[in-house]
């Protein structure tokens, strides 16, 4: 897709269609295999697999987060129509994330024990939710190599190719999910072979699909260039950074959370399972944004930019609307799919009407992130998220958790945070020009 003309607005919503149905169908999975473990499974597994969520997701946005900067970058140089360089840059961004994932999901499953022992578990949960892990991380390594291939795609402008990878993976997660945990009896163990073979498969196809494309470089000599790989560092470390401070975030909440009850920890689980969709939707939103912002930086096409964010806040506002009918409509529906224990479904009813009243103010700050990190400028969302979610939001969910609100004192410290964050998003768009920031950027180059 050409993101350096035609209506902007369309653009964006078209190209994130794709996005939105490939992770539609991996949430799908996550709801559909939590369904399976609540209802098929003990409570003490539910809870490990919802212990799990927060820590897996920290690992993969620091990786993923990396990965972004590698698609900025190639989104830069595709808008600049800069070919000759692209082939070079894609080789270097996949080898290093190949060594990156090698790394990453290898110290994790070198010390996953430790990992769980920060939190105050029961023994039982704490075993479920390190062997859940283990047996995890061993497929993110594919997972991890996969989406490096999919960011590269987008770069390119192209949503598509992967959704052709990611449907077919998922629905053979399902099956297997349902064989393992509902015919097998395998518990959360079965839950986490599925994911890894699932993972494997995606990893193989797609494998083989970028060898394939390779081959139409081959008149082109690769060479690993150590600027390229800085430059890539340079764009994605912070935004690594940024990602995993809100991830660090909701494993610090999570702490909080298990110093409540197991069935706490179960309804937190459950209703961050009903979150990830509307998640999906801003995220997928906020990547088209990244992508369209990253392109017309590279074209040099400055307006379209800045037009581009005012675009996604509009199809946000939409966005936030639908969650906030469902969420708050139908909490209780919701929740009953994960589970049919009255005190699970109390909990988690509360967190998902909060998450629904406010949820239009986290897309309208994740499209100002979004925005930042396709300019190129990463360095300001990880200064920000470190100063509301480290300095702000545990603090005060913890405040909140010891007054006499408890543990829906955790749930209100969030629509607080995203609210702060829009202020400062704002102020800093306001009076930190966005033309100077393109024009410090253009004076570097030179």
């Amino acid at each position: 897709m050409d993101f350096t003309k035609g209506n902007i607005s369309k653009s964006i919503f078209i190209f994130s269609i794709p996005i939105v149905l490939g992770n539609l169908f991996q949430q799908m999975y996550s709801l559909v295999n939590s369904a399976f473990v609540g209802n098929f499974c003990s409570i003490e597994e539910l809870a490990a697999v919802g212990s799990v969520y927060p820590v897996v997701f920290f690992i993969t946005s620091l990786i993923l987060g990396i990965g972004n900067g590698g698609s900025v970058l190639v989104s830069h140089y595709f808008g600049a129509k800069d070919y000759n360089k692209l082939p070079q840059i894609i080789t270097t961004f996949y080898l290093f994330f190949i060594f990156l994932g090698i790394i990453v999901c290898g110290l994790s499953i070198v010390f996953a024990d430790n990992i769980f022992s920060f939190f105050d578990m029961t023994p039982q949960v704490h075993y479920f939710a390190k062997t859940y892990f283990q047996i995890y991380m061993f497929g993110m390594f594919f997972s991890v190599v996969f989406h490096s291939v999919i960011s590269i795609l987008r770069g390119l402008g192209d949503s598509v190719t992967g959704l052709y990878f990611l449907i077919p993976a998922n629905i053979i997660n399902v099956f297997l999910s349902y064989l393992f945990i509902v015919k097998f009896h395998w518990g959360v163990v079965g839950s986490a072979w599925a994911s890894f073979i699932s993972q494997f498969l995606s990893f193989l196809s797609i494998a083989l699909f970028y060898r394939k494309h390779i081959r139409e470089f081959k008149r082109i000599e690769f060479k690993q260039e150590l600027s390229i790989l800085k430059e890539i560092i340079h764009l994605g470390l912070p935004t690594g950074i940024q990602q995993s401070i809100v991830s660090l975030t909701q494993v610090l909440l999570l702490f909080l959370v298990t110093t409540f009850s197991t069935n706490a920890i179960a309804g937190y689980s459950a209703a961050v399972r009903i979150e990830s969709i509307a998640l999906l939707l801003v995220l997928n939103i906020t990547q088209s944004l990244t992508s369209f912002v990253g392109t017309n930086y590279g074209a040099k096409q400055y307006d379209r930019c800045r037009k581009g964010l005012k675009a996604s806040v509009k199809i946000i506002f939409l966005v936030g609307l639908a969650t906030l009918l469902v969420f708050v409509c139908f909490p209780s529906s919701l929740m009953a799919l994960f589970t049919s224990d009255s005190e699970v479904i109390r909990i988690g009813k509360e967190y998902i009407v909060i998450d629904g009243l406010f949820w239009v103010l986290f897309g309208v700050m994740m499209c100002f992130t979004a925005y930042y990190r396709g300019l190129g400028y990463a360095n300001i969302t990880m200064v920000i998220s470190f100063l509301t979610l480290v300095l702000v939001r545990f603090p005060l969910a913890w405040y909140l958790s010891k007054t006499s609100l408890q543990i829906l004192g955790i749930w209100i410290s969030a629509p607080v945070t995203w609210l702060l964050t829009i202020i400062i998003y704002c102020l800093i768009y306001r009076k930190a020009n966005t033309k100077i920031l393109l024009q410090n950027k253009k004076s570097k180059k030179k």
